[in-house]
């Protein structure tokens, strides 16, 4: 009889998953990445490192990227749909989730 009883106890965890598709979640955060040729960067970069105190790139990622936010289900997928915006030569936006 307790053999039985703990068979009905156990039984329904069997069928159950730890984890769902719709409930995963990753940070995901708006980046950018910069598209000119070294020559071009290094000679800006000598610029921004005079004025600044920081490179080209952290500059741009200190002004355009963001900080990362959880994003679940529907947000999820929503976000991970998002385009990249591509000024050619210059940068590249988009959503990086890890």
């Amino acid at each position: 009889m307790k053999k039985l009883l703990y068979l009905l106890l156990i039984v329904p965890f069997a069928f159950t998953s730890c984890e769902k598709d719709e409930d995963k979640c990753e940070n995901c955060g708006l980046a950018v990445e910069i598209l000119l040729d070294q020559a071009a960067q290094d000679s800006i970069d000598v610029l921004y490192l005079e004025t600044m105190n920081m490179t080209y790139e952290e500059y741009i990622n200190s002004m355009y990227a963001s900080d990362s936010e959880e994003y679940c289900g529907d947000d999820l997928t929503d976000i991970k749909a998002t385009e990249d915006v591509v000024v050619p030569g210059m940068y590249r936006y988009y959503i990086d989730c890890n």
